[in-house]
């Protein structure tokens, strides 16, 4: 074959980009090594140039000297230009050896796709679960055996710091006394007792040994509260095991815990918490010792407060440890109730429920108030004879819909009579808030708006009744106090100045950020009509409301969104307080402002708008549901509603609200400005409205005749 074709010549294989750049590479070295003993000539010459005279030798050196500059410039341009080239095959090489990099990647994601496949038809999900579920069962009942096996037998857990020091008062009185014969002191000695019964100090026999005399004063633990009976368990064999006996070891194991919480805990969020489940346990003891002691048809007998002269009593449970509108409402109520009730015929208990505590809102509240609240949470109360006011949102009331103190706490059934107290800042009600206010008996709203719309959403029109809230017009009462530095607690967000320049017209806000309360209307509004030469503040005083709490941010983000184009003096001050201000430091808050504004998009009252209103501030708020109650053109300034819109998200989506004219806001906004005098006489009929119709007396007359009605009715049937 090689005979008739001849042999294939050996070609040599192309260069490669490395060999191409190596070759480069070693050009450009040569060439420098040329530059480099150039210079080394150059020098000489300069070393010439300085001992030669000026003449013909001289310029002869100098056109040497020249010569090799050419050249040396010459090589120069040369290397550069060699250099480019690696530079440029370089990158060449950079791109190859990448994409040869994603070759094989994707080769490898390949594979590792397909043997991934066929691991997976291996493994089921579902297997996997059933096997955790196993494993927890079996670990389960593991801590269960080594629970049993570490059960400590015949130990008196009924024990507490009066007993310590007594136990020690005795050891120390015996070790003086021991006896010579043996030197065994007696506390070491057998114990020879033998009449265990009499040892028992429980509220039914108060007889005994150890037991307390009639009529005295019971003792008190570190709260305030009523110490937890204690009983010898020693015999307890020889006494029949009953349901009530384990609820009541269940209260003292609790309260036991609570006091170890805060033996060793300062934060103030343990101790309110542990506080409050004190209370609550105390509270559901008694609760369930009552029922299970009437199912036997022995009714145990209770002592109530010796100072009130009924038996009737009324279980308020609310958001008291929080700081939202139930909470301040709620509030509102047991101090009008407790402050002008001269003969009230019923006591009244309260119990926290349907909130998150908060320590800062706790914190906050008057010394009074305080006490009021321990005093309160003693009150005993037999629920045959108890009225439960559940004042929260239908989604916490029996049984609640998430994690909360139920109400009523054990049911409907077990109690004289049960009132929703509740609100909606929509047109409707929930199908499933319907359904949960029917079982009521009674259910409370506070404006004949929720009246309407409650009853059209089909709650049954017998059990709706309107019952105003209070206003504090004694508290909120612009001649106590003295404004707060408003600028000590507000952060700046727009506008420029100098802080000791004044504030001027100062408008405030109070809310939590949502959608719901209209604030992006306020500032849409207050941006368009005011600049940085009106001399004018806004204070936005908000809380988050499932959100964080960046509100500076928030705010100069939804400017940019607006387009609006920055004043040639500047945008007007908007300031942001994020921080909490305590209840009692509010009507300082109010005594600073000159005018009130909420264009809020819905309220089931608006508390603050009407704590504004009793500080005499003139009001700008939507002429929609709560404040259509209150707020009228003689008091204030109500905002015309443009349209309705529906909600778009969250527990009210699909429902309709008020969407407040921001044009007409302005209008009303530079008008409370430019006419102070107009608006000051407003702001002083607000007051008197407040005072005449929702002051604490008047509202207080108004629920107990509600809850005596309630009372007479249910013993007369």
């Amino acid at each position: 074959m090689r005979r008739v074709f001849g042999a294939k010549k050996n070609t040599e294989p192309p260069p490669s980009i490395q060999d191409a750049s190596d070759r480069i590479n070693k050009r450009g070295d040569s060439v420098e090594d040329k530059i480099k003993k150039l210079d080394i000539e150059l020098c000489k010459y300069k070393e010439q140039l300085k001992k030669t005279r000026p003449g013909p030798a001289q310029e002869a050196v100098k056109a040497r000297a020249m010569r090799v500059l050419k050249q040396k410039k010459m090589y120069e341009g040369q290397r550069d230009m060699l250099y480019n080239q690696t530079f440029n095959l370089d990158q060449v090489s950079f791109a190859a050896e990448g994409l040869k990099d994603a070759q094989q990647t994707m080769t490898a994601l390949k594979s590792a796709n397909k043997e991934l496949k066929g691991m997976m038809k291996t493994v089921k999900i579902q297997d996997i679960d059933n096997l955790q579920d196993e494993m927890m069962d079996l670990m389960d009942v593991s801590s269960e055996i080594q629970e049993t096996l570490g059960r400590s037998y015949n130990v008196p857990d009924g024990l507490d710091e009066d007993d310590l020091m007594g136990e020690l008062d005795a050891l120390e009185a015996d070790m003086g006394n021991e006896t010579e014969a043996d030197g065994m002191p007696s506390y070491l000695q057998p114990d020879t007792e033998t009449d265990y019964d009499n040892e028992l100090n429980l509220p039914a026999a108060p007889t005994g040994r150890n037991g307390a005399q009639q009529g005295r004063v019971q003792a008190e633990d570190e709260f305030g509260l009523p110490a937890v009976p204690r009983a010898s368990l020693r015999d307890r064999s020889k006494r029949p095991w009953k349901f009530s006996t384990f609820v009541y070891s269940s209260s003292i194991l609790i309260l036991l815990l609570s006091i170890f919480l805060l033996g060793f805990t300062n934060t103030d969020l343990y101790k309110v918490q542990s506080l409050r489940f004190t209370f609550t346990a105390n509270r559901i003891y008694s609760y369930l010792q009552f029922l299970l002691s009437f199912h036997d048809g022995t009714p145990k007998s209770e002592t109530l407060d010796p100072a009130s002269s009924t038996s009737h009593c009324v279980l308020w449970m609310a958001p008291f440890l929080s700081s939202g509108g139930y909470s301040s409402e709620a509030w509102s109520y047991i101090l009008s109730l407790h402050n002008h009730l001269t003969n009230p015929k019923f006591r009244i208990t309260i119990e926290h429920h349907g909130d998150l505590e908060s320590v800062e809102f706790w914190n906050g509240l008057a010394k009074e108030t305080k006490e009021l609240a321990i005093e309160m949470y003693r009150t005993q109360c037999r629920p045959n004879e108890t009225i439960v006011v559940c004042h929260s949102e239908p989604g916490a009331w029996y049984p609640p819909l998430f994690e909360t103190l139920p109400c009523p706490p054990t049911g409907y059934e077990d109690f004289l009579s049960v009132i929703g107290r509740t609100m909606f800042e929509t047109d409707r009600v929930n199908p499933e808030h319907v359904k949960r206010c029917n079982q009521m008996d009674h259910v409370w709203v506070p404006t004949e708006f929720h009246v309407s719309s409650f009853v059209q959403s089909g709650v049954d029109s017998s059990k709706v009744v309107k019952i105003v809230q209070p206003v504090d017009v004694g508290f909120f009462n612009p001649s106590k106090y003295e404004p707060l530095d408003l600028m000590a607690v507000g952060d700046l967000v727009l506008g420029s100045g100098m802080k000791n320049a004044g504030l001027g017209f100062v408008f405030l806000s109070v809310f939590k950020w949502e959608q719901r309360k209209g604030w992006d209307v306020l500032l849409k509004a207050y941006l368009r009509e005011f600049s940085g030469e009106d001399n004018v503040a806004l204070f936005l005083l908000t809380n988050a409301y499932h959100s964080d709490s960046d509100f500076g941010n928030k705010i100069l983000d939804f400017v940019e969104e607006l387009n609006i184009e920055e004043p040639r003096n500047g945008y007007p001050f908007v300031y942001v307080i994020d921080k909490h201000i305590a209840q009692v430091d509010l009507p300082r808050l109010y005594k600073a402002a000159d005018a009130f504004v909420l264009p809020t998009r819905g309220e089931g009252w608006g508390r603050p708008i009407v704590e504004a209103m009793a500080m005499s501030l003139p009001v700008i708020a939507t002429n929609w549901s709560g404040p259509t109650e209150y707020l009228t053109e003689q008091n204030g300034y109500p905002l015309v509603v443009e349209e309705m819109s529906e909600v778009k998200e969250g527990p009210f989506e699909g429902h309709q609200w008020a969407e407040p004219s921001v044009d007409k806001l302005r209008v009303l906004m530079r008008h409370v400005m430019s006419n102070p005098d107009e608006a000051k006489v407003k702001g002083n009929r607000g007051r008197d409205d407040m005072v005449q119709k929702f002051a604490p007396e008047v509202v207080a007359k108004v629920v107990a005749d509600q809850i005596e009605r309630i009372f007479d009715e249910k013993i007369k049937t």
